[in-house]
Formats: C-alpha cells, sequence, structure tokens
C-alpha cells in the first residue's frame, strides 16, 4: 500500500492524506533480516558492492542498516513474498538484471566407478548367449498363483496381491520364461529362444531371501 501511494504521488501529483484502515487489523511489524554480502556475490557469482545493497533497499523502502560485515533489513508489511536472505539476494538480482548475472554450469568432478567383477560376468554372459541366437526377455518378479502350482515349488506370497496373476515373488527364473512362452504361442509365435537374467526369492524358516541369477534359458520350436 505504502509503494503504490507513493507512485500514485510520484506520477500523479497531490497530497498524502490521513490512512484509515477496515477490517481485522495486523501489525506491520516484522523481524530484520540478517544478510551477508559476501553470500550476495557468492549466490550471484559477481561481485556486489555493499554501496549497492545499501542504496537499493533505501530506494526500495526497506529500512536497513548495516553493523560489522552484515546488513539487517527489515521488510515492509506489503512485501509478504520476502521471508529471509535468499530472498533478499534474489531482490538484489532482479534490480542489478538478470541478464548481467553469469550464467554457468558448475563444475563438478565425477570419477568412474570401476566395473565389479560380478558385473563384468554377467555382461560376458549376455553377449555370449546374444551371439548363440537367443533373446533376452525382462519379465516381472511377478507370478500367477496357477504357474507356480504346476511348478510344484514354494514361491513368496505377497500380503496383498493386486490380481492372482501377479500373487507370488518367483522362486525360479523358469516360471517367468514359461509364462512369457505362453504368451507367444497365444499369438502363434512357436520358435523361441530366450533368455533371462534376474532375480528370484526364496522362504525358510521364516527367512527371506533375495538372490541373482545369472542365467536360465529355454528353446521351443
Amino acid at each position: 500500500m505504502k509503494w503504490t501511494t507513493f507512485l500514485i504521488k510520484d506520477i500523479c501529483g497531490g497530497e498524502i492524506g490521513p490512512l484509515s484502515f477496515s477490517g481485522t487489523s495486523m501489525s506491520e511489524e516484522k523481524e530484520e533480516i540478517l544478510l551477508n554480502s559476501e553470500k550476495v556475490s557468492e549466490y550471484l557469482g559477481m561481485e556486489i558492492s555493499e554501496e549497492f545493497i545499501m542504496d537499493l533497499f533505501k530506494k526500495i523502502d526497506f529500512p536497513i542498516r548495516k553493523k560489522n560485515s552484515f546488513f539487517y533489513v527489515k521488510v515492509p508489511a506489503w512485501r509478504n513474498d520476502i521471508k529471509e536472505d535468499v530472498d533478499l539476494i534474489e531482490e538484489i538480482a532482479r534490480y542489478t538484471g538478470y541478464s548481467e548475472v553469469p550464467s554457468e554450469l558448475p563444475v563438478v568432478n565425477v570419477e568412474p566407478t570401476p566395473d565389479e567383477i560380478e558385473y563384468i560376468k554377467v555382461e560376458k554372459i549376455r553377449d555370449m548367449m546374444k551371439n548363440l541366437g537367443f533373446n533376452e526377455v525382462v519379465n516381472s518378479s511377478l507370478i500367477s498363483e496357477t504357474t507356480l502350482k504346476l511348478s510344484g515349488l514354494r514361491g513368496v506370497p505377497l500380503l496383498n496381491p493386486l490380481s492372482k496373476n501377479f500373487a507370488y515373488l518367483r522362486p525360479s527364473l523358469i516360471l517367468s520364461l514359461l509364462e512369457t512362452a505362453e504368451f507367444n504361442f497365444s499369438k502363434q509365435i512357436k520358435n523361441l529362444r530366450i533368455f533371462e537374467i534376474g532375480k528370484v526369492y526364496t522362504e525358510e524358516n521364516g527367512e527371506y531371501s533375495e538372490e541373482g541369477h545369472l542365467l536360465d534359458h529355454l528353446t521351443l520350436k
């Protein structure tokens, strides 16, 4: 309100009359925000002089005082968007001109992660199977109750399955491959050479385990 009144007087002229309020009264007192000039330069990536900071906030009617290397800025009640020092820094950037603020990508030193032995093994097996004419498939770890019963294996049941088709965690990759084969057979695709590298799940005496299986393959004609 103060800023609007100032603009009206500055542009249109006239005198400012007495203020009147209606509705719920609210305090205009706000705590001072501590602003470090070094932080301003660090955040904006450019040198901002203390004189510029002092002059700027005085011009936009922000009471400001300096003590040692810190500024204490009191935000007017009508600026509810400014709550902490980074908001003040954004205000400085806005009046400095965003085009003046350097735009550079941060420099990060990223060191390569050494390949693990297991990862190298998996990649070699994957390449070998592809060279032998097999196609890799990536199946869900969830299998149906029907598939599990036909296998005679023990799967890990889900507590709250969304469907009977996804009710158990697979104890073997071959079960997922059989479901893949069944789906392809229904589409009249009967010449299959597929393999999968993935994880299986087991339960024994109330203890659950997750294991990575390097290879299960299936050839059907």
